[in-house]
């Protein structure tokens, strides 16, 4: 019993095949156990058993009670034993997929390709299939390595493609004896397999998920520089950002409170309307191939304006707002603030907004950073 729920929670036992198994030897053993304590008792009173006048019919039925007992015993200490430890984490909503577990992992995502996932030995395309796991089912996961970037379809609306190079390493064991054991009980595969985040909806916080090791990531998949952010042109209205090794560039906008502007406090997305001529959701933010990207910012649409004079001055005073870029690993996902790049402008009644070095006390830099790189799902 002990054995069964630690191996359930610490993922070397999983699968409902498996687990179903043990359940059966346990509930064998204890009717085994409850049987031969009785049989214990009863042969103490052997002779005066056997001395008794009880007839056939008599002697049956005193076995009814005892034969009722064993399978109750059983099947309580399995049903307590599901309880302390069932098969599957309260909180998620799919089953694990057949050769996964979900228990004791940092990430667990269901399976979104309608056909299922293939599994790869390193993260990238080129590396060999070495597993596949059926659509609509719950995998557990280790860490995050980049590798190749792919179009993401769950991100990819009416205003925005993205891509990721997020490649998800599937939890196992540990070398040694618990690796042993969790393939001998439920068939793990000690290989290391890489499942692509754009086939993967998330099903508890994926930003827990930490990114792999040297050793856990194969191939030379550098991650993202630090963005160059070009000042606002006034002419085309837009900002133009780079950073090397850039697959996805987010923009975002902090409106500090007390600025005279509607929405003080909000952090918003910079995004190109797709109405603009010649324009298609593949022209925003994110895919950005050669890690630059232009984004248009329509400020006298985007920031309405409130009475912005100082209390007994009928002088105009501009609002002040803060720009971000930086590079989205995926959908959701930025990269570490440290690469990105901030700008304060200062916003005139009339002309164009004018850069200030000036950043406002209160940015929350990661809820930006999450803006930048925000959609739907």
């Amino acid at each position: 019993m002990v054995a069964r729920i630690l191996f359930v929670r610490w993922g070397i036992l999983y699968g409902a095949s498996a687990v179903s198994h043990v359940d059966a030897i346990i509930g064998a053993l204890v009717a085994i156990g409850v049987a031969v304590i009785a049989w214990g008792l009863a042969g103490a009173k052997g002779k005066s058993a056997a001395a008794s006048n009880t007839d056939a019919g008599a002697r049956w039925m005193n076995w009814v009670p005892g034969v009722t007992t064993l399978a109750g015993a059983a099947t309580l200490v399995v049903s307590l034993v599901n309880l302390l430890q069932p098969l599957e984490p309260p909180g998620l909503a799919m089953r694990a997929c057949p050769g996964a577990r979900d228990n004791s992992v940092p990430y667990a995502g269901i399976t979104s390709a309608t056909e299922g996932v293939n599994s790869r030995q390193g993260p990238a395309r080129s590396y060999l299939a070495n597993g596949r796991f059926p659509a609509g089912c719950s995998v557990g996961f280790a860490a995050y390595c980049l590798g190749d970037p792919i179009i993401d379809q769950g991100g990819v609306t009416t205003d925005e493609t993205w891509v990721t190079s997020r490649w998800l390493l599937v939890a196992k064991q540990p070398g040694g004896w618990r690796s042993t054991a969790a393939r001998i009980l439920s068939g793990e595969n000690p290989g290391p397999q890489f499942v692509s985040d754009a086939f993967v909806t998330p099903e508890t916080p994926y930003d827990q998920l930490p990114i792999g090791t040297p050793r856990q990531c194969p191939g030379t998949f550098p991650y993202p520089g630090k963005t160059r952010l070009q000042p606002f042109n006034a002419s085309a209205g837009t900002f133009t950002a780079a950073a090397n090794h850039a697959i996805n560039m987010g923009f975002a906008i902090w409106i500090p409170p007390r600025q005279g502007f509607v929405d003080g406090g909000a952090y918003l997305q910079l995004v190109t309307p797709v109405s603009a001529p010649a324009l298609t959701s593949a022209d925003n933010p994110g895919a950005s191939p050669d890690g630059t990207k232009t984004v248009e910012w329509d400020y006298k649409n985007m920031l309405p304006t409130q009475a912005r004079h100082a209390a007994g001055d009928s002088a105009f005073q501009p609002g002040h707002v803060v720009i971000m870029a930086i590079p989205c690993l995926a959908d959701n996902i930025p990269a570490k603030t440290s690469t990105a790049a901030i700008a304060g402008y200062d916003v005139p009644e009339t002309g164009v907004p004018a850069m200030n070095t000036n950043i406002p006390s209160g940015l929350e830099k990661n809820r930006l950073a999450r803006a930048a790189c925000e959609v739907s799902t």
